[in-house]
């Protein structure tokens, strides 16, 4: 308990010293930060170790969005970490919704949007189920897909 106990503050000190230098844009130092949480929260359980990842994807992304001549190798790991999560922690909506967006930046997912036929809302391929019957998205407000349109 005791060493749990330590790992935690451990993390903990080192979050607050990974923001700082994300903040500060010393991104090289960010990333090597992360990444030693990572290996802090891996000594204790898988849970925690996947959400230790979080900061990691967060300065990979932020390093892309910074220093372009990174952001290709920057995304590509984000993107592996997502990957990674989501293999340890099955649907986990923030490791969903990241390598989302990172795929949308890198246009490994095409995003496609649309207005419903019938109540016009908005459509997108980021959130619509698709249709298992005619494959099209459905529309989330009124359920309608291209079943129901008549031709």
């Amino acid at each position: 308990m005791a060493d749990t106990n330590k790992s935690r503050a451990d993390i903990l000190v080192l979050q607050n010293t990974w923001k700082a230098l994300l903040q500060n844009g010393k991104y090289a130092d960010a990333i090597d930060t992360a990444i030693e949480i990572t290996h802090i929260a891996s000594a204790t359980d898988t849970t925690n170790f996947v959400r230790a990842y979080r900061p990691l994807v967060m300065t990979l992304v932020s390093m892309a969005e910074h220093l372009p001549d990174r952001s290709v190798q920057a995304l590509a790991a984000a993107e592996e970490c997502c990957v990674q999560m989501l293999d340890a922690l099955p649907g986990d909506p923030w490791a969903q919704d990241h390598l989302r967006e990172i795929r949308r930046k890198t246009h490994k997912e095409k995003v496609y949007e649309n207005r419903c036929w019938k109540c016009q809302q908005t459509i997108t391929s980021l959130l619509s189920p698709r249709c298992p019957k005619c494959r099209f998205f459905q529309c989330l407000d009124c359920a309608a897909c291209l079943c129901g349109f008549a031709r």
